[in-house]
């Protein structure tokens, strides 16, 4: 429980350096379980219209990237728009997971921010 404790820590710190990126409006959570939102614009946190569908374009982005993320449910802002992912790895994950796991964020990031409107 300590190294799960510990790399939900570690987890959390390069999470946060996510937000360098527009899109990611919030990352938050405890321990192994955490969440990365996704606004089209950062200071206001105005969400991307559902017909982008933001979460899904992440979601496939992360997978061609070589990690798997949560989707989720649609409709955090307002009941239709809103949009963000859930990250929960298990409880063996190492550092080297950690920064596999955001490298692929990264890439994923950077991939729908080339097709979706950002301010």
């Amino acid at each position: 429980m300590e190294q799960a404790a510990r790399i939900g820590r570690l987890l959390l710190n390069k999470l946060e350096t996510l937000k360098r990126f527009p899109i990611v409006g919030d990352v938050r959570g405890t321990g192994l379980i955490l969440g990365v939102e996704f606004v089209a614009d950062q200071a206001s946190k105005r969400p991307f219209p559902p017909s982008a569908g933001v979460t899904r374009r992440i979601v496939e982005a992360a997978l061609a990237a070589g990690v798997m993320v949560v989707p989720g449910m649609g409709g955090m802002i307002d009941g239709v728009a809103g949009d963000h992912i859930q990250i929960s790895p298990p409880y063996i994950f190492t550092e080297a997971n950690v920064a596999q796991l955001v490298a692929a964020l990264e890439t994923a990031i950077q991939t729908v921010m080339r097709d979706v409107p950002v301010r």
